[in-house]
């Protein structure tokens, strides 16, 4: 209304300043101004409703499938531009996750000659020592394993067998994974560790489940008696290889 007030002042103005004669020809100009309708314009315009938050969005590693883009013609709401910022973040840290440091080497590794590990039970058991990974399902760890082992006797001789097994999601579901093909089976000297073979053990684990996957040294004897010790130098190499399963954008 102040922009018409305006007007109508300025009107005034002009028509007290003119030749007109009657002066209810410029009364007649004011009311006819008057019911003319006035638009104001806004002197502040209104807030920006796609403005940014000053909170950032947080990823979560999931391959979102649809990414939905506003529709045409219908008035567009911040949080429809979100949902396509989302899922596209979304996208980036799940190929973050997968292809970063596509192989990474974790590694134990002790020139000390001291035991890694010493297996007296005809059941399989876990060496203390361990090399863990954090990896997700589908991702495949290699097992490059070195060190010095025997079997000895205090009876009738006998072998320790050794191979490795890999805990996966070690703190949550705990899932056993053993591998195939990587059994060494020691056969008893009669003799101290210090004079038996070297040993080299290498093993395929596929993961089945995201989180940290700890690979272990086990081993197991085949009676009453017989001791299989592994000591060092030993290099324990797990190499992790990240794989990113097809998925359909």
């Amino acid at each position: 209304m102040k922009l018409k007030a305006l007007f109508i002042s300025l009107l005034v103005a002009v028509v007290a300043c003119s030749n007109l004669e009657a002066p209810q020809d410029s009364e007649a100009i004011v009311a006819r101004v008057s019911a003319l309708d006035f638009e104001e314009p806004n002197a502040d315009p209104p807030e920006d409703s796609m403005g940014l938050k000053t909170t950032a969005l947080t990823a979560v590693p999931v391959f979102t499938a649809d990414v939905f883009p506003p529709n045409p013609g219908s008035p567009v709401q911040a949080s429809d531009v979100e949902a396509g910022e989302r899922a596209l973040l979304n996208r980036t840290a799940y190929l973050y996750a997968r292809v970063s440091a596509y192989v990474s080497p974790h590694v134990y590794v002790t020139n000390s000659a001291a035991s890694f590990g010493s297996f007296t039970s005809t059941s399989y058991a876990n060496a203390a020592n361990y090399v863990q990974v954090p990896a997700l399902s589908g991702d495949t760890l290699i097992v490059l394993f070195q060190a010095v082992a025997g079997a000895s006797s205090v009876g009738a001789p006998g072998t320790g067998t050794l191979d490795f097994t890999s805990v996966q999601d070690f703190g949550g579901a705990a899932i056993t994974v053993n591998p195939n093909g990587a059994e060494r089976v020691i056969e008893d000297s009669g003799t101290p560790i210090g004079s038996s073979a070297h040993l080299n053990m290498m093993a395929y684990i596929p993961v089945t489940a995201d989180g940290n996957a700890r690979v272990y040294l086990r081993g197991k004897v085949s009676g009453v008696g017989i001791t299989c010790d592994v000591a060092g130098p030993v290099s324990f190499i797990v190499i992790h290889i990240k794989t990113t399963p097809p998925v359909t954008p």
